[in-house]
């Protein structure tokens, strides 16, 4: 009977020391970073946890319904939202140490047609008028027929007007020459055979040129200036040594056309008049057509 009753009270102290040993053992793994956790609590964390997503997912979903219709693409809504309302504009601005001071620059074309050009002209030319003869009349030069009159021609543009884009100004010059056969009747009535007449033509002024786009192949010209009309005679014969000069104006208009870069074919049309007293001796040619290339450098 004692022996049952040793039994019992041991059972007892164990029952009641198992909680406390438990207690005690949780506490020793918690300070080597193990964790004890209760099922039960476990479980409840999961539930929420599962709910709180599950009412995210929710919650997500009316956001996604509340959205408003996209109107425009990205780009259009945030130039938008990025324009500064006139009621958010500061009235002036203050100057401060951390103020930046810009000043934007219009963008250069990088291509730019050639300012300094050289080219070929031609143009048809038959002398007018009567030939000088020394201490005599002068003798009617007839009609020696027309040729080619070959010129060099130099043009200049500097200047370029950025707002009419293709617009250049400058100066050009041309330098002619062509020599004709004539004959040449002296008041002895020899006929002088050998008599050469050399015809030099001077011209400077001004130049324009317009394209519709510094990419245009096609464009147009106007010249206006002045210059010399020059007629040299030369002959073995003593009478028919002699020469004459007379000044002109002139205005041409020419169509140009860029066939390859920096090559330009040249086709128009140049009105002279005679800026002084034109004598019966030269005569100024008024109506001339001419063709020419040129080659351009910068």
């Amino acid at each position: 009977m004692k022996q049952l009753q040793v039994v019992l009270y041991a059972f007892l102290a164990f029952v009641f020391a198992l909680p406390a040993y438990a207690q005690d053992k949780s506490n020793s793994l918690s300070e080597y970073g193990f964790s004890v956790r209760d099922p039960k609590k476990n479980n409840k964390t999961q539930s929420k946890a599962s709910g709180s997503q599950s009412s995210r997912a929710s919650g997500t979903k009316k956001r996604v319904t509340k959205l408003p219709e996209k109107k425009g693409s990205l780009v259009e809504q945030a130039a938008t939202e990025l324009v500064i309302q006139p009621a958010d504009q500061s009235p002036q601005v203050v100057v401060t140490a951390a103020t930046v001071r810009s000043q934007v620059q219009a963008v250069m074309n990088p291509i730019r047609r050639p300012s300094f050009l050289v080219g070929l002209s031609v143009q048809p030319y038959e002398p007018r008028g009567r030939a000088q003869l020394q201490g005599v009349e002068p003798a009617d030069l007839g009609h020696p027929g027309v040729r080619a009159m070959p010129a060099l021609e130099l043009r200049w543009l500097p200047v370029r007007l950025e707002q009419i884009p293709g617009t250049t100004f400058g100066l050009f010059g041309s330098l002619g020459y062509v020599q004709h056969q004539i004959a040449i009747e002296a008041p002895t009535g020899v006929i002088i055979q050998d008599a050469r007449l050399n015809t030099y033509k001077t011209q400077l002024g001004l130049s324009g040129t317009w394209h519709r786009s510094d990419l245009a192949k096609w464009g147009i010209r106007g010249e206006l200036g002045g210059g010399q009309l020059a007629a040299v005679q030369s002959s073995s014969s003593s009478y028919a040594n002699a020469s004459n000069s007379l000044n002109f104006l002139s205005a041409g208009a020419y169509l140009d056309w860029e066939v390859i870069d920096r090559v330009t074919l040249s086709a128009g049309y140049d009105h002279r008049i005679p800026s002084g007293t034109e004598t019966a001796n030269l005569r100024i040619p008024r109506q001339n057509f001419m063709l020419g290339v040129s080659g351009g450098f910068q």
